[in-house]
């Protein structure tokens, strides 16, 4: 279930569908030569709403609202740097549209029903950000159907599903083409840093991380963006394949703390879940079932919990009403475990197989991939 998961990432480009399993970025650029930004926006078939402008600005979100008149609407202030920004209609969950706020004029053209599709122009970064998103719009179109398609069969028709999520990811990998394209022709552009992020965020290909990464100007590398990618890249390095997996303790259920090197001794599945995620439920029967299939040839799984202090009950719940009979742990603080940052983890369900060493020898395993690997190592 490679396409469910994708809509559990901590990714910027997620905010297209605003899907509920995500968790914010920032980014940043250097200060304009304007002193000011004035956003203009037309929304047709928009007469009267009020319109949220969401920024990005280090660790938090800053709001701000505006009356739409006849469609139009206007936003005032100063940034000393590029903002990550994103545009929605009050009381409409899906279609926001993502641009970059910066000093001077932005000009914002689009439509009620797909503002997501809006043209937005005045700006620099904005210019280069509406390249790369005219290159992808027939892909983010193609997604949406292929989702809505999967809604509609999911439970229903386990053929179909498989279908979808393979046109999912052949259209996702038509997506990361584009975008590796657009890095390497834009070193220059916070952009290709905020796209690289996003691209990078889910289980990581390192390789082509690091070589992404190197491949920007120096400028934007010591950028606070092009630090977040530096660390989150260093840690990527460090979870790769077969690097030894991070130690860490936790506690489990009953509270007893668990040093994880101390689980060595056979092929031992780290996987990262929480009650709340709904890929990751729909991923459990699979672990389930490979668990039953392979436990008596020295095969494990430890899980770590994304839930919060506030929802152990529903993290226990779930642990019950999914069958999960192995070890599971959480220090029970969400997006903000110390071992959920160990692992970079920017993305549920996600996992690494480790061998009885604790070296990773694969990582990402979904669906009938873990057992098609483990079919592979437990010969």
């Amino acid at each position: 279930m490679k396409k469910r998961a994708a809509f559990c990432t901590i990714l910027i480009s997620s905010l297209l569908n605003l899907m509920s399993c995500s968790k914010p970025n920032s980014t940043d650029q250097s200060v304009s030569i304007d002193t000011t930004y004035t956003v203009r926006g037309f929304i047709k078939g928009l007469d009267s709403a009020q319109v949220v402008l969401a920024t990005r600005n280090g660790e938090e979100w800053v709001y701000d609202n505006a009356f739409v008149k006849d469609g139009i609407f206007t936003f005032t202030g100063q940034t000393n740097e590029t903002l990550l920004a994103l545009l929605n209609i009050e009381g409409v969950q899906y279609d926001g549209l993502v641009f970059y706020l910066e000093n001077g004029v932005i000009e914002i053209t689009g439509v009620k029903d797909s503002l997501f599709k809006s043209k937005v122009k005045g700006t620099q970064t904005n210019t280069e950000s509406q390249l790369l998103k005219e290159q992808l719009i027939a892909i983010w179109d193609t997604q949406k159907k292929i989702n809505s398609a999967y809604e509609r069969f999911l439970g229903k028709n386990k053929k179909m599903i498989d279908s979808l999520d393979l046109a999912y990811e052949k259209t996702d990998q038509e997506k990361k083409t584009i975008i590796l394209s657009f890095i390497k022709n834009h070193p220059a552009s916070m952009v290709s840093a905020v796209e690289m992020e996003n691209l990078f965020s889910y289980n990581p290909d390192v390789a082509k991380f690091d070589s992404a990464f190197n491949s920007l100007d120096e400028k934007i590398k010591k950028s606070k963006m092009g630090v977040i990618l530096q660390k989150f890249l260093d840690v990527a390095k460090k979870t790769d394949v077969n690097q030894i997996a991070p130690d860490f303790t936790l506690n489990d259920v009953n509270g007893k703390p668990i040093t994880f090197s101390k689980l060595r001794g056979s092929y031992l599945l780290l996987d990262f879940w929480a009650s709340w995620c709904g890929p990751c439920r729909e991923e459990n029967p699979n672990l389930v079932a490979t668990y039953k299939k392979f436990h008596k040839k020295e095969f494990n799984i430890v899980s770590v919990s994304l839930d919060e202090a506030r929802d152990r009950s529903k993290w226990l719940d779930a642990i019950k009403k999914d069958q999960l009979t192995w070890l599971q742990l959480s220090d029970l603080k969400g997006w903000e475990s110390d071992v959920v940052k160990l692992y970079g983890i920017r993305g549920i369900p996600m996992n690494f197989l480790l061998d009885k060493e604790g070296k990773i020898i694969a990582k990402g395993l979904q669906g009938t991939s873990l057992e098609e690997k483990l079919e592979k190592v437990l010969e």
